[in-house]
């Protein structure tokens, strides 16, 4: 800031004493003298306004100088810090090699003690080798009086065959002859035959024909039901999944149940829902009924009583087609439901049936197929 105030003033007292040489060998003495009185005027500014800029240059000075030596004494105290942490790292890198030393030393101590147990194991797998290969050349060298009995045989068998195929040609042709004899006797049979082949045929043709439009009066008839079934069921899925929402928001309303772990439950429900391929067995769903009744009979559903009632619901599931990956899923995120804090048996107990009823209603309108 002080050398550019300096240079400022510097700049104005040039300019002035420029156009005061200017004058003096350009203007008259009239001008020369209003210049000089104009060069006068300037000179006494430009001292003033540098005398006015005094102090401030004195203050950036000075705040140079204070600056300067802060950061000389924030350098000087962090010395010892540095030099802590220089001598801290130092001390670190030669631990560190002495114990990179050490572990090559143990290595090297640890190949050269194996040394002696490797080599035998070289020369006990030698032997070995050597001692199987010796027992192959005796084995194959036992085997070879058989070997060639064998291939003695097989040249013997070969020639029988020959022979018998020799011997049994006439036999062969007088077959062929008289296989053609009997297919040409039977050649108005075949002719028979093929032409009530062709009336039969026409017949099925015509009688297709026929039944035609009662086979599109069932079809159209198997069509209704079969959009009335899939309504049926749709509406059933729908009710559920309502009905479970209600429960689950009521179940949140008193616990600390969370959004995520009510949407997973809905979420994995409906995957479960939507996978379902036929009806279920009666005799599953009999099976999870049972189980259901059995954890209510003390007023109290058990966490293990609860795992049973998971599992025949399952095997419900699976009757139905489910994958068993969707039902897991779906059991994981009733788990981490229940194990929410404020959960009670009721809430338990709204859950077991809830499920209870959407597998009952599955049974009803899901028809056999």
């Amino acid at each position: 800031m002080i050398s550019t105030i300096v240079s400022s003033s510097r700049s104005v007292l040039f300019a002035v004493a420029g156009m005061a040489m200017a004058g003096v060998t350009t203007f008259p003495s009239a001008q020369a003298q209003t210049v000089a009185e104009k060069l006068r005027q300037n000179t006494q500014a430009a001292q003033a306004q540098f005398q006015a800029n005094a102090p401030q240059r004195q203050a950036a000075a000075q705040q140079f100088q204070q600056n300067a030596q802060a950061a000389q004494a924030e350098w000087q105290a962090g010395a010892p810090q540095r030099q802590a942490n220089a001598q801290a790292a130092q001390a670190q890198f030669q631990a560190g090699t002495q114990q990179f030393q050490q572990n090559a030393q143990s290595a090297a101590q640890q190949f050269q003690a194996g040394a002696p147990q490797r080599q035998a194991n070289a020369q006990a797998a030698a032997q070995q080798f050597q001692q199987n290969a010796q027992a192959a050349q005796t084995q194959w060298q036992a085997g070879a009086p058989q070997r060639q009995a064998n291939a003695q045989q097989f040249q013997q068998n070969a020639q029988s065959a020959a022979q018998q195929f020799q011997a049994g040609a006439p036999q062969r042709q007088a077959n062929a002859q008289a296989a053609a004899q009997q297919f040409q006797q039977n050649a108005p049979q075949r002719q028979a035959a093929a032409q009530q082949f062709y009336q039969d045929a026409q017949a099925a043709h015509a009688d297709w024909q026929a039944g035609a439009p009662e086979r599109q009066e069932d079809f159209q008839a198997a069509a209704a039901q079969f959009q009335q079934n899939a309504q049926a069921v749709g509406e059933v899925l729908q009710e559920n999944m309502t009905g479970i929402a209600e429960d689950l928001m009521a179940i949140q309303a008193g616990s600390a149940v969370t959004p995520e772990q009510i949407e997973a439950v809905k979420m994995s429900t409906m995957t479960v829902l939507t996978d379902i391929d036929n009806k279920p067995s009666s005799d599953a769903v009999a099976a999870m009924a049972f189980q259901v009744q059995r954890a209510n009979a003390d007023g109290t559903i058990t966490p293990e009583e609860m795992d049973v009632i998971q599992a025949s619901m399952g095997e419900v599931m699976i009757s139905a087609g489910v994958s068993a990956e969707f039902i897991e899923a779906m059991n994981a995120s009733v788990d981490a439901l229940v194990g929410a804090s404020g959960v009670d048996q009721g809430d338990i107990e709204t859950i077991v049936g809830g499920l209870q009823d959407m597998v009952t209603d599955l049974e009803e309108v899901i028809p056999e197929q």
